[in-house]
């Protein structure tokens, strides 16, 4: 938890030509994050509401991937009209 609080904090404080890369590698580790997240989910019983009970299978996978790729494609939106949020966008990005 150090090391990401750490990023954050790097993240928060570095010019904005440097923030734009942590804001890209936020964005990576949060698919990576979901990626991993389906595979260790599959085949096993799935609680999450949201995502459907029953095994976790190809449509609680599609409806993860569809909530993970409306984040970010949410967050290009809302960073090109107010640039003022990358910033936060990034630690949530990379807390997430």
């Amino acid at each position: 938890m150090k090391p990401l609080i750490l990023v954050a904090v790097l993240c928060c404080a570095a010019p904005a030509p440097a923030r734009s890369k942590w804001y890209r590698v936020g964005q990576v580790a949060w698919t990576v994050a979901s990626v991993v997240d389906i595979g260790s989910s599959w085949g096993k019983r799935e609680v999450n509401p949201v995502l459907g009970r029953g095994r976790f299978g190809r449509r609680q996978a599609g409806v993860k991937l569809g909530i993970a790729g409306g984040w970010l494609v949410g967050q290009e939106v809302l960073r090109r009209r107010v640039p003022e949020s990358e910033r936060a966008v990034t630690v949530v990005n990379l807390a997430g």
